[in-house]
């Protein structure tokens, strides 16, 4: 199989017979063997979607950029899981280029719920989980906002502001791992080893230099791009090692201020007279995106749309379906995404008509036409004919695909 990782999407729906609304496509139970598909969504009671949300797996992610009208910058991420009512969060700020060895406040709608400590670079960060471990983490305090929503104020400090505002991506994750081996005119050796894994809008990297002999008992700089970044310092036989860290342990140091903010392949390193060049080891980036919507008019006929996206080292796989229901039978209607047509769907004698779309299109599914709109997500809107319209929302009752990676940040 190409793509191995499975959506398990449960949304709000009125009956359990709506369940199959959608699984009754022929193609889209062929596709289930690689992507389990959507069934239809639909309005309901509010005590009702309250009931089915307690038992159902929510995602939330929020995230905010905040800018600085003196100096320093600062992110907000806020990743909240929900599954058979027990609940597990993440809330974290980082702070970089701010006043140095300061404290600053982090307020959410005017209520401080913690601090900030900077180091001699302004730098700093604050992390609240549901479970903390390590000496990074924190419980989160009890006037922690028990319902965080977009739209929320974020201040850190005095000059730092910003609000909340939906993520874009369902669970989002990058990797990079960028490696040298330097060589000079001597004997010596040296290695440069980098990795950075982003995941929900947080970012933990490593670097690690080392060097075998060297001259014994000296500080030999390490550069990129020409810029000295640190120094390693040799024992009796030339030997010793520098390692930067997101999160710092032991002997591990913060990445410095000039510390370059994006290391990509071609960038050239030094340690000492040692010269390489990193190149690339493995990158892998992978994306999920789940986004429907009600379509509702001003007849008796209801509606249902659904996306689903995902990319996974470099392939892509994608599902988009517009479900009606009760419209005038055996008649044509136009699907409209964006604004612009791009396929039909013919009601059968009770009015009902579903159109699919597929990146791997088996049975009755269609292949995306060439003119669909290539940045479909929340915000997008979807018509069917005149009589029903609606736009496209990032599901919270959704769960995307199972990771190969731990989901602690330390």
């Amino acid at each position: 199989m190409l793509l191995r990782r499975t959506f398990q999407y449960r949304p709000q729906f009125e009956s359990l017979e709506s369940r199959a609304l959608l699984s009754a496509s022929a193609a889209v139970k062929a596709i289930a063997k690689h992507v389990a598909p959507a069934p239809a969504v639909h309005k309901v009671p509010p005590a009702l979607v309250s009931n089915l949300q307690s038992a159902a797996h929510s995602v939330t992610n929020l995230s905010a950029t905040l800018p600085s009208v003196a100096s320093g910058t600062g992110t907000i991420n806020f990743h909240s899981n929900t599954e058979h009512g027990k609940t597990d969060s993440m809330f974290q700020v980082q702070v970089n280029g701010a006043a140095a060895n300061s404290t600053l406040p982090v307020s959410l709608n005017g209520t401080v719920v913690g601090q900030v400590q900077t180091d001699a670079s302004g730098n700093g960060s604050l992390t609240f989980k549901t479970n903390p471990h390590g000496p990074n983490q924190q419980a989160f305090p009890a006037n922690f906002p028990t319902s965080l929503v977009a739209g929320a104020t974020v201040n850190v400090g005095s000059n730092l502001t910003g609000m909340l505002q939906n993520g874009g991506l369902k669970d989002t994750e990058s990797q990079t791992h960028l490696s040298s081996d330097l060589t000079g005119a001597g004997t010596a050796t040296g290695t440069i080893d980098f990795t950075s894994k982003t995941h929900d809008g947080v970012t933990t990297s490593l670097l690690t230099a080392t060097v075998q002999g060297a001259t014994p008992n000296s500080m030999v700089p390490v550069s990129i791009n020409g810029t000295v970044v640190g120094q390693i310092q040799t024992d009796a036989g030339g030997n010793g090692s520098l390692v930067f860290s997101t999160n710092p342990t032991g002997t591990q140091l913060p990445f410095p201020a000039n510390f370059p903010t994006t290391l990509k392949a071609g960038n050239a390193v030094t340690i000492g007279t040692l010269t390489g060049t990193l190149g690339t080891n493995a990158t892998k980036v992978q994306a999920n995106t789940i986004a429907s919507a009600n379509l509702t008019g001003t007849t008796a006929a209801t509606g249902s749309a659904l996306y689903v996206n995902e990319s996974l080292h470099g392939l892509n796989l994608s599902i988009f379906s517009v479900s009606v229901k009760g419209a005038t039978p055996n008649t044509t209607l136009d699907v409209n995404v964006g604004g612009t047509k791009v396929g039909t769907i013919t009601t059968d004698a009770s009015g009902n008509g579903t159109l699919v779309f597929s990146s791997l299109p088996v049975g009755s599914s269609s292949a995306f036409p060439g003119n669909f709109p290539t940045n479909v997500g929340a915000g997008t809107s979807i018509s069917v004919g005149t009589i029903l319209n609606g736009t496209l929302a990032s599901n919270v009752s959704s769960q995307s695909s199972h990771h190969d990676h731990d989901d602690d940040d330390d």
